[in-house]
């Protein structure tokens, strides 16, 4: 069963500059380990001159959040956790944020590192907003084409998108649909057809919700 997470919105950046350490936080909605990895990689490539590229992601995995920090040459809890925290305070999931640092020549000591990284992190969450991720249902619709204008307009009363579709002898949709609302649509979608329709629940999926 799947659970309701709150990840970013959008793909932000927000820079923040201190006793000339210019720090640059960049973050994404990641799906996987190998999302999250990938987009480090990148970050790093277009930064690959900075002094410091830390990093911090949490991702979920059979609904156990798996967790990743790095300091990249920081002294060690100064930099990858302090991000990490900060993702945690805001009770997200499935965010990889990389934070940059352009060295400015003047030391912050441990306090001063692990306060930047935060504020840092913190500016791009906020420039990201949140949004609610809900469990949903890939269901599949087989059915006459006298039938897809009713179906269509079903799919969008409830806030559902279509995935897929396939126009052959029939018309076979994907689509995509809160969980809570399945039976609903199940029981709407046939009295519209008359029981001349087929439906298949497929699988487990996530649709995002309102923004919090």
């Amino acid at each position: 069963m799947y659970f309701s997470y709150i990840t970013v919105r959008d793909y932000a950046r927000a820079e923040y500059i201190v006793k000339r350490s210019k720090f640059i936080a960049t973050v994404k909605e990641v799906n996987s380990e190998q999302e999250a990895e990938a987009f480090v990689s990148d970050i790093r490539d277009e930064f690959y001159d900075a002094t410091h590229n830390c990093y911090a992601y949490s991702v979920l995995l059979n609904n156990v959040a798996i967790k990743r920090f790095n300091d990249d040459g920081e002294p060690g809890g100064t930099a990858g956790m302090p991000i990490l925290n900060v993702m945690e305070q805001k009770g997200l999931s499935n965010v990889a944020l990389v934070v940059t640092r352009y060295f400015g020549g003047i030391l912050l000591g441990a306090g001063g590192l692990v306060r930047a990284y935060s504020h840092a992190a913190s500016l791009a969450l906020e420039k990201a907003g949140f949004v609610k991720m809900l469990p949903a249902k890939i269901v599949i619709i087989r059915m006459p084409y006298h039938l897809l204008n009713s179906i269509n307009n079903l799919i969008n009363t409830l806030g559902a998108s279509v995935c897929d579709s396939k126009y052959q002898e029939d018309v076979c949709l994907s689509i995509l649909i809160e969980s809570c609302k399945v039976d609903e649509f199940t029981r709407a979608a046939y009295e519209l057809s008359s029981g001349n329709i087929v439906i298949d629940i497929d699988k487990d999926a996530y649709i995002k919700g309102q923004s919090v």
